[in-house]
């Protein structure tokens, strides 16, 4: 079995208008490659997300905008995701990122 790497992973994928993509990776290098490439996407999915603490999001959203991705896209990023629902566990930090994706479809949350 070969497994794909992220750049051939993400050539394949296609978004409905209606989709999410929440991005959860193991760095920065990655965390890169899949914003920047999710944010190349037409169309765009309807909620775009990814984990991370603020200093890397932070890390994250400034080279992909020296890179040329424009500050409108970068808005549209979900970053932290989850609502604070006090949860600590991997369990309850998903359910807190579901919850966010079913506000956000539901018109209550547009951007945190």
């Amino acid at each position: 079995m070969r497994t794909k790497g992220y750049a051939d992973a993400l050539g394949e994928i296609r978004y409905l208008p209606s989709d999410c993509a929440v991005m959860i990776s193991r760095g920065h290098a990655a965390d890169k490659l899949i914003l920047r490439e999710t944010l190349r996407k037409d169309p765009l999915p309807a909620y775009i997300g990814m984990i991370g603490s603020r200093a890397k999001n932070a890390a994250v959203f400034d080279y992909l905008a020296k890179e040329g991705i424009s500050p409108e896209l970068l808005q549209r990023v979900h970053a932290r995701i989850g609502l604070d629902l006090g949860g600590e566990t991997p369990g309850e930090i998903a359910i807190s990122i579901l919850a966010e994706i079913i506000a956000h479809r539901h018109g209550k949350i547009l951007k945190l």
